[in-house]
C-alpha cells in the first residue's frame, strides 16, 4: 500500500532553488489534498561570524536579530504563493543546525511524510567547505526526499 503524504516540509533559504522546491512542494500538496510547513533555519555557524584567538564564537552586535529579520522577510515571500495557491501551511523560522533540523528534528518532531527542497542553495565555495546540505538530508532523513533542481 502507498502512503500519501500527509505533511511537507519545504527548505526555504531565499535561493532560485527553494523557490523551485516550494513551487513541486505546492504541486504535490494540491494534488495529495497534503499541507506544508515552511522552514527556514538560520544556521549557528552564520551567527558566530568571527573567531577570537582563544577560539571562542564573537557575536557581532545585532547581528543574530538582523539575520532573523532578513529569514522572516524572505519567508513572508515564499508564504504569498502558498497563500494564494490555498494549501494550509504553518512556518518556523529559528537558528540552529540547518542539516540535523531539516533532515532530523523536524521530520520527527512534526510528523513529517516528506522533505521538498532545492538542490543547492549556497555558493560552490560554501559547499566545499561544509557539504551539501541537500546531500546531508538526503543520507540522514527518516522520510522521503524529493530534491528539486
Amino acid at each position: 500500500m502507498v502512503t500519501r503524504y500527509k505533511k511537507i516540509l519545504v527548505g526555504i533559504d531565499g535561493s532560485d532553488q527553494a523557490l523551485n522546491a516550494l513551487h513541486r512542494a505546492i504541486d504535490l500538496a494540491q494534488a495529495l489534498d497534503a499541507s506544508l510547513l515552511l522552514v527556514t533555519v538560520v544556521d549557528n555557524r552564520a551567527i558566530a561570524m568571527a573567531i577570537s584567538n582563544t577560539g571562542n564564537y564573537v557575536m557581532a552586535p545585532n547581528l543574530r536579530d538582523d539575520l532573523m529579520a532578513n529569514a522572516s522577510a524572505t519567508m513572508d515571500k515564499f508564504v504569498a504563493e502558498v497563500k494564494e495557491a490555498g494549501i494550509p501551511y504553518k512556518t518556523k523560522v529559528y537558528t540552529g543546525d540547518h542539516k540535523l533540523e531539516l533532515a532530523e528534528n523536524l521530520p520527527k518532531d512534526e510528523n513529517i511524510d516528506a522533505i521538498v527542497i532545492g538542490a543547492t542553495g549556497q555558493s560552490r565555495m560554501e559547499r566545499v567547505f561544509i557539504g551539501s546540505t541537500a546531500s546531508y538530508i538526503m543520507n540522514n532523513a527518516k522520510c522521503d526526499v524529493i530534491i528539486v533542481k
